[in-house]
């Protein structure tokens, strides 16, 4: 859908809502937000990064791009990006709700003002349908959708977590139980996972206060051109909710392999297994609130094979050095929202394809408010990765074992004169990157400093 036609749609549902008759008016309801994020990073251009010798390794050989991945070539932030989101929903009769969002990005202010590569506008959109009905006595609750979403957590996010994605879903509830069917599109282009499109079957049980429940659930993420038999992964999974402060999930997943003939040393339960433990905490009080996610995770050596795409990435091709600069699109965007993403995605452990996996994060927000008008806060992500590579795969010396810890820190001191706008000055060693397949971070071996404005209606 073209941006004219978007807004042509926006307006038609705006006048309608606001010049039906009263009766219409009840029917209808639209609200609409606005938010804008401005910031720059001062950093210099050749920063070095830190991070694994072998993921440094691994991208270096497979990327055409002239770098060594041991450094900050260049991002939107370095010259002082800013994006805003108007976000809407139209309501019909609590059952059809339309999430109509417009991005606008300016992704710098050192390429000129009207750079055709500088500027950035695109929609999400999002429509879904809720209904109940009754079949053989029985009240059944019917849910459907379509659109694209903004980072999607799959069942408790052993592969599907801190992504945005575009697809249909449909959910069927009966009582304590709950049926779904999620189909995301091409998660090949883009998102470097190499799956053509994933599919989950789903069927869960909750318990008292629907605030815990228990579930199996079965995927398929084939990539292109490959059969879904032999992609195919079968999970249990569950979440216990205590007193809205805490919350336990699990979820053990386990991939169905080649036929019995084919490749027998991959194997294994230890080889086909992943799993998930974590737990959410969130605490508040009269000028202090507290977030944090503890995470414990294993994937084995088989698990993450074949979804990694390393030639993907968010610029246009280069062949030398210098144009690296001023190069912050390409033919996939790295939108500018999701630099602020949790580093843990499922795509940071594919790149260790063929390694048996244990990682730990623990990613948080500490804010404390002084009075009305200044405050201090503490975003951290910090991430320990321990792989070691199967004897199958005969590596070379030196290059069995990666262990590795990203401490990624944002220490902000905020102003804020109006209850909708927040002026920070912060400290962070994080910084986003467009030079691999998915959007993450690179974690800087000396912090910078930086300023930023939020501002929301």
């Amino acid at each position: 859908m073209t941006t004219k036609k978007l807004l042509t749609g926006l307006l038609i549902i705006l006048s309608l809502a606001g010049y039906s008759q009263d009766s219409a008016r009840q029917k209808i309801s639209v609200k609409i937000n606005t938010e804008l994020l401005g910031e720059w990073q001062g950093y210099p251009v050749n920063s070095a990064i830190s991070s694994p010798a072998l993921i440094r390794t691994n991208r270096a050989n497979s990327s055409a791009l002239p770098i060594g991945f041991d450094s900050v070539t260049d991002n939107p932030y370095r010259h002082g990006a800013l994006y805003m989101a108007v976000k809407t929903l139209v309501q019909f009769r609590e059952k059809l709700f339309l999430k109509a969002d417009l991005y606008c990005e300016y992704r710098g202010f050192s390429y000129g003002s009207y750079h055709n590569n500088n500027r950035v506008l695109y929609p999400v959109l999002q429509l879904d349908a809720r209904d109940t009905i009754r079949l053989a006595k029985k009240k059944l609750a019917v849910e459907g959708s379509v659109g694209q979403y903004l980072d999607v957590k799959e069942d408790e996010g052993i592969m599907i977590y801190n992504i945005d994605l575009q697809g249909a879903s449909f959910k069927l509830g009966s009582g304590s139980y709950e049926f779904r069917y999620v189909i995301y599109a091409d998660l090949f282009n883009s998102i470097g996972l190499n799956i053509d499109d994933f599919h989950s079957v789903s069927i869960r049980k909750y318990f008292t206060g629907r605030n815990s429940y228990l579930g199996f659930s079965y995927y398929s993420a084939a990539p292109p051109g490959t059969e879904h038999r032999f992609h195919s992964y079968y999970n249990l999974f569950g979440s216990v909710g205590l007193n809205n402060k805490n919350t336990f999930y699990v979820q053990a997943s386990y991939l169905n392999l080649f036929t019995k003939n084919i490749y027998p040393d991959f194997k294994g339960v230890q080889k086909q297994l992943a799993f998930l433990a974590g737990v959410e905490t969130r605490q508040t009080s009269k000028h202090i609130v507290f977030s944090n996610r503890l995470e414990l995770r294993y994937y084995g050596m088989y698990y993450n094979l074949f979804h990694t795409d390393p030639a993907l990435r968010y610029r246009e091709p280069v062949t030398g050095w210098n144009g690296m600069y001023g190069n912050t699109t390409g033919k996939y965007l790295y939108p500018l929202r999701k630099s602020n993403t949790a580093f843990s995605q499922w795509a940071v452990f594919t790149e260790y394809a063929g390694y048996r996996i244990w990682a730990i994060s623990d990613a948080g927000n500490l804010s404390v408010n002084a009075d009305k008008k200044l405050g201090i806060e503490l975003d951290y992500d910090i991430n320990f990765i321990d792989a070691r590579l199967d004897k199958i795969f005969y590596p070379e010396p030196g290059k069995t074992h990666s262990s590795f810890v990203y401490p990624f820190f944002k220490l902000a001191f905020n102003y804020f004169d109006v209850k909708e706008l927040k002026a920070s000055l912060f400290v962070s060693n994080r910084t986003m990157n467009l030079d691999i397949g998915y959007p993450t971070a690179y974690l800087l071996k000396r912090p910078f400093a930086g300023v930023s404005i939020l501002f929301r209606i």
